[in-house]
Order: structure tokens, then C-alpha cells, then sequence
């Protein structure tokens, strides 16, 4: 095979992966939009670490210092080396009501 037809292939095999990458973009897009998540693709696709487990933490009331209760949220995850994108989707489970 020539080198002209090798780069030929090459150029047609990136346009493909360019074009699956924006599909499989556009439909994590499109499943947040549809579950009416408040957070984006990038933090909805972000995988759980292998032995996370959720920490026990008093339900947030508004009764109480929001900054405590967010500060202790943080805490009590970054002691497991929870990435930020995991402690800011586990938040919400920390809130009492509709939160």
C-alpha cells in the first residue's frame, strides 16, 4: 500500500472517531436532559470508585451553618479520595426534603 493511501485511511479512520465521539457526546447530553439531572455529562458519567461507600452524615435541614454541613460533606469524602466530580453528585442525598 502507498504511503498516500495509508494516510488516506488514517484521515478517514480519525473523521470516524470524531464522529462517534460527538454522537456518544450528544447522547449522554441528551440522557441528562431527559432524567432533568442538574449536573452535566461529565459529572453524571463519572464512575464511583471501586470501594466508595457513602459517608454518614446528618441530613441537612437548614436549621443549622450550610457551610459546616458542605465542609463536612467535603471532609468525610476526601477521606476516601472521593474525586470532586462524586462529592458534588452525592451532595444532594445529604439534603433533607426536596433539597
Amino acid at each position: 500500500m502507498d504511503p498516500e493511501s495509508i494516510k488516506e485511511i488514517k484521515s478517514c479512520l480519525d473523521n470516524l472517531k470524531r464522529q462517534m465521539k460527538a454522537k456518544a457526546l450528544a447522547t449522554v447530553e441528551k440522557l441528562v436532559q431527559t432524567t432533568d439531572s442538574p449536573f452535566s455529562s461529565n459529572i453524571i458519567i463519572k464512575k464511583l470508585p471501586w470501594k466508595f461507600k457513602m459517608p454518614v452524615i446528618e441530613s441537612f435541614s437548614g436549621t443549622t451553618d450550610p457551610l459546616d454541613h458542605l465542609e463536612n460533606h467535603k471532609t468525610l469524602m476526601q477521606l476516601q479520595s472521593v474525586p470532586n466530580k462524586i462529592i458534588c453528585r452525592a451532595f444532594p442525598i445529604t439534603l433533607k426534603g426536596n433539597g
